[in-house]
């Protein structure tokens, strides 16, 4: 979760997920001041890749708006979401950290603005001092120890609770509506769920006038009534 000290109006994010602690967004304004001090903010259009699997790694990125999706083209070139990041969301700190190349591809979704960090600085920064590092690791703990609660929790919650608090998280903190450029088999693929059962939730969704169905995404017309759903 954003610290506390950091005003979205400086750097122009908010983390994206409240339940999750975004790596960079977690800590201290004056640690985030110096990550970014050199970074690079760039505009992206939609379908431009960031990264591919195998990469060395000479940049981490942070969101300041839109959505990126990470995933892995398989041999036939098709893609495999694993996850969506969102505003203020961090990636390739893992990599950075741990010496090795990039695990998943990065493609942007719609128009998005991320900063680049220069990855051997933001290494030099967080070895540098102890109670950085110290901070660091804690996020990471933190981060990992949601993941299996959630992934445990996730096993026994039904199919439509799963899909519309995804939903939810993917356009906290925006104001509605909110349109998430993800297709149906996209969604089917990162919530283990068939293209066809979400065609279904998503059609009694649009009847709630919870959301609107279009062509490559869907638009959130009511946050909070997904919750409900």
């Amino acid at each position: 979760m954003l610290n506390n000290l950091q005003s979205p109006t400086k750097y122009g994010f908010m983390g994206n997920n409240a339940d999750f602690p975004s790596l960079i967004s977690s800590l201290p304004i004056e640690v985030v001041d110096k990550i970014l001090s050199d970074a690079r903010l760039k505009k992206y259009k939609g379908g431009e890749s960031l990264a591919i699997t195998g990469d060395d790694v000479d940049s981490i990125w942070l969101i300041k708006k839109g959505r990126v999706k990470l995933g892995q083209h398989d041999q036939d070139g098709k893609f495999h979401l694993i996850i969506i990041m969102g505003q203020g969301d961090s990636f390739g700190e893992l990599a950075t950290l741990g010496g090795f190349t990039r695990v998943v591809d990065a493609l942007v979704m719609g128009e998005t603005e991320i900063y680049k960090i220069d990855a051997r600085k933001f290494n030099n920064i967080v070895h540098s001092d102890i109670k950085i590092l110290s901070m660091v690791t804690a996020i990471l703990s933190k981060q990992f120890q949601i993941l299996v609660d959630t992934f445990i929790k996730e096993r026994h919650r039904s199919a439509s609770w799963r899909l519309s608090y995804n939903l939810y998280s993917m356009c906290r903190g925006l104001e509605m509506p909110v349109h998430i450029p993800v297709t149906q088999q996209e969604l089917g693929e990162l919530l283990g769920l068939s293209r066809v059962t979400i065609s279904g939730l998503l059609e009694k969704m649009e009847k709630s006038n919870l959301v609107k169905r279009e062509y490559g995404g869907v638009t959130v017309l009511n946050r909070n009534g997904l919750l409900d759903f």
